[in-house]
C-alpha cells in the first residue's frame, strides 16, 4: 500500500511539473515571437527574411506543442504551489502588457491601456500565477477575438473592489 501511495504521489508531482513547465515556456516564447516581429520590420537580406519566416513557423509549432502538453497536464494535475508576495499590481500589469504590445501590433490590434492607481496598489499575490492569468487572457484575445482587432486593459474601482478589466470586441 505504501508503494502504491508513493507511486501515486510521484505521478502527481510529474503531472504538476509538466503543467508548470509547459506554461512557463510560453512566456519566453511570446517574447521571442515579439522580438522576431521586431527583427522582421528591419531591412533584411533575402536570407534574413527566410530565417525570420523559419523562426516564426517554429514559434507557431512550439506553441502548438506546448498548448497540447499544457492542456493535458492541467487537466490531470490538481494542486499548485502558491507563493504570495506583496507586489505593486498596477505596475506589474503594465509590465505584463508591455511585453504583449509587439504581438498585438503585429496582428494589427488597436491597444488601449487605462491603468490608474488604486487606493492601495500593493496586493498580496503570486506574481507567477498572476502573470499566467494575464498572459492567458491576452492570448485568448489574440486567439478568439482576433477579428475585432481591439484590446483594452483598464483599472476599475468601486467601494467594494478594485479590479482589472480586459475588453475586446
Amino acid at each position: 500500500r505504501e508503494s502504491r501511495q508513493r507511486e501515486q504521489k510521484e505521478e502527481q508531482l510529474r503531472k504538476e511539473l509538466i503543467a508548470n513547465l509547459s506554461h512557463d515556456l510560453r512566456t519566453p516564447l511570446t517574447k521571442i515571437s515579439a522580438q522576431t516581429y521586431s527583427i522582421a520590420k528591419e531591412d533584411l537580406s533575402q536570407d534574413g527574411r527566410q530565417a525570420v519566416k523559419a523562426m516564426e513557423a517554429s514559434i507557431v509549432d512550439i506553441d502548438r506543442l506546448i498548448e497540447n502538453l499544457m492542456s493535458y497536464s492541467l487537466l490531470m494535475a490538481s494542486k499548485y504551489k502558491l507563493e504570495q508576495k506583496e507586489i505593486d499590481v498596477v505596475r506589474y500589469v503594465r509590465e505584463c502588457l508591455a511585453s504583449w504590445y509587439p504581438i498585438f501590433e503585429k496582428e494589427g490590434f488597436e491597444i488601449e491601456a487605462e491603468l490608474h492607481t488604486f487606493e492601495n496598489n500593493i496586493w498580496l499575490a503570486d506574481p507567477i500565477w498572476l502573470g499566467r492569468i494575464i498572459d492567458n487572457l491576452l492570448q485568448n484575445v489574440l486567439r478568439h477575438a482576433k477579428s475585432g482587432r481591439y484590446v483594452k486593459v483598464k483599472t476599475e474601482s468601486t467601494d467594494e473592489y478594485d479590479a482589472f478589466a480586459i475588453i475586446d470586441r
